[in-house]
């Protein structure tokens, strides 16, 4: 699931790249550089923002190895960075007399890289390659957001590009550091059980079967944003591997990764215990057991009373069975209800009035199921949204500043 999204963003950013490099010559020349890198943030906050791709092997195997920094995500970041920082000089010098000087082009990105990177590293993030890819992020973003302003006071086409690769630039500082948000052991919870875990809490309802190597999860996450109703997926490969399939929302909050699942599918010869006047479920309906009755002929046959309801259809059935020494029976004898199948006797346990039948394959009621699950924050996704808001206000308004400071192409 994360290949199309970092395929996308990789293709954009070197667009992005070559459209920045380009003298500008007319109104689509200055215009095609935001526009390619506002495509190029957007697909990036898109491998970021899709909870889907959380799961995806490429991901799963960067925390399987006790390191991140395989995560493809942050190569898309990197590429995204060094597009803007190519960009950097033509902005500069597209200002024209309103041109800063070089200490006080690279002050804005030496201050913003540090601050970053030392935030950063004081909430825990160690590894170099990552905190570089941070560094050079928030460096773009400084430079480029300085020269966004100096460039407004006088107008003109430049400044909007450079407010286009200011955009860009947070996009990949804030990608990165949410890749690398906190990250939950793996929880195990039981069906209808929550667990707590990085200030939410998760509570698994259980599981449905989408076909034969897919089930979707139905789960509850509590935050301070409030509860949350997702449906995370899990698959098995081809040789028995699950994978799971993330969910969460598009614009914030963690993402719930489901990394296993134990369940014992009902089989047609599995046993199932009804207590004297109780129910359960079955297809279309329910199945009542009224009580036990005994007659005696040649043998003692103990007879179980069910009702089988279905809708306004009511059916009385009595399998019975050969009464025999510590509640077992002999011979069987199965009672069929048109449309649900035979049920029969497989034990009686008088003391304390209950029986145990042989249900219908597709009969029995649902087994409870335990799922593990890995909890994923993205800190600062909300940041990744806003560069590329930027990043498409910058496009939109160099289009027209284009235009409008331009002459047309000669015939």
């Amino acid at each position: 699931m994360s290949e199309p999204w970092i395929l996308l963003a990789l293709v954009t950013a070197a667009l992005a790249a070559i459209a920045a490099l380009l003298p500008v010559r007319n109104r689509s020349g200055s215009a095609i550089a935001p526009l390619a890198m506002l495509l190029a943030s957007a697909a990036l906050l898109g491998a970021a923002a899709d909870a889907r791709v959380w799961g995806a092997d490429a991901v799963m195997a960067s925390i399987a190895n006790g390191s991140m920094a395989v995560d493809p995500r942050v190569w898309a970041a990197l590429a995204l960075g060094l597009v803007v920082l190519a960009a950097l000089p033509g902005l500069a010098g597209g200002l024209g007399a309103a041109r800063p000087g070089v200490v006080s082009i690279l002050t804005p990105g030496a201050v913003m890289a540090m601050l970053v990177t030392a935030s950063a590293a004081f909430l825990g993030l160690r590894a170099t390659p990552v905190l570089t890819v941070t560094a050079l992020g928030a460096f773009v973003f400084g430079v480029a957001l300085a020269l966004a302003i100096r460039g407004l006071g006088t107008g003109g086409a430049t400044a909007w590009r450079a407010l286009a690769a200011s955009g860009a630039g947070l996009v990949s500082v804030a990608v990165t550091l949410a890749v690398y948000g906190a990250k939950s052991e793996p929880i195990e919870i039981e069906q209808g059980a929550a667990a707590d875990a990085l200030g939410v809490t998760l509570a698994y309802h259980g599981g449905t079967a989408i076909d034969a190597s897919r089930r979707r999860l139905a789960v509850t996450l509590k935050d301070a944003r409030g509860a949350h109703e997702l449906a995370p997926e899990l698959w098995s490969g081809s040789d028995g591997t699950m994978h799971g399939v993330g969910a969460g929302d598009w614009f914030g909050g963690p993402v719930v990764v489901p990394i296993g699942l134990r369940e014992e599918q009902p089989g047609g010869h599995d046993v199932t215990w009804i207590k004297k006047g109780e129910a359960t479920e079955v297809p279309g309906g329910a199945m009542r057991f009224d009580g036990f009755r005994i007659e005696g002929r040649d043998t003692i046959r103990m007879y179980a009373d069910l009702t089988v309801t279905r809708g306004t259809v009511v059916d009385h059935i009595a399998p019975w069975i050969v009464a025999g020494q510590h509640g077992h029976g002999h011979e069987p004898v199965a009672a069929d209800v048109p449309g649900f199948g035979a049920a029969a006797i497989a034990a009686i346990d008088a003391d304390n009035k209950r029986v145990g039948l042989m249900m219908p394959h597709g009969a029995q009621p649902p087994r409870s199921s335990t799922a593990a699950f890995l909890i994923r924050t993205r800190p600062t996704l909300v940041a990744a949204w806003a560069g590329v808001v930027l990043a498409l206000v910058a496009a939109v308004a160099t289009w027209f500043a284009a235009g409008a400071r331009m002459k047309p192409d000669p015939v």
